[in-house]
């Protein structure tokens, strides 16, 4: 079902991110595409039956940790498992590997329907402190959650992993 996005393809891609993101939750056009030259990002996308993107993930990995930075589905394609199918595609494929993800503070409906959407696909929320760095100019910093696969994490895991997501896969970005 996931397969390695095409370059042809991002344009799809970023559309369907601005569609499903706040602006705050991901790069300008020109940044998220830059990405796309770093060994430790990787696009997977699902297409449709015309050829077209129906759904992607956007995660980083190195050799312990895989991080789902953006994961979309259509809009009109929502609430039929896709979601969750990628998920369990992308864990059985990184089995070996802690699989985490940011989620907004339970604070709100949407945000707790997307907290209950990953714990019915296999993933933990930690209550630790943790900040999204700003994604570029005129972006802003923001106060999130991290849920991982498997289990929750104990505070001194949970501090290599923060540690991880902002030297690793964040570097050079500003909280």
């Amino acid at each position: 079902m996931l397969e390695v996005m095409k370059e042809s393809q991002f344009d799809e891609v970023f559309a369907l991110m601005r569609d499903s993101f706040p602006v705050d939750e991901y790069r300008s056009y020109e940044g998220q595409k830059a990405l796309l030259e770093n060994d430790l990002y990787n696009i997977s996308v699902v297409n449709g039956d015309d050829g077209g993107v129906i759904a992607f993930v956007c995660f980083w990995e190195n050799d312990k940790i895989a991080f789902i930075e953006h994961l979309a589905v259509d809009k009109s394609l929502r609430s039929r498992g896709l979601g969750g199918r990628i998920l369990e595609e992308l864990r059985a494929i990184r089995r070996d590997m802690t699989i985490c993800l940011e989620v907004e503070p339970p604070v709100t409906e949407q945000a707790i329907r997307r907290i209950n959407f990953y714990t019915r696909n296999g993933f933990f929320l930690n209550e630790y402190e943790y900040r999204q760095p700003a994604l570029g100019e005129g972006r802003q910093s923001l106060r999130l959650m991290i849920m991982t696969s498997g289990k929750k994490v104990g505070e001194d895991e949970f501090a290599d992993l923060k540690r991880t997501l902002y030297e690793s896969f964040y570097k050079g970005l500003k909280l």
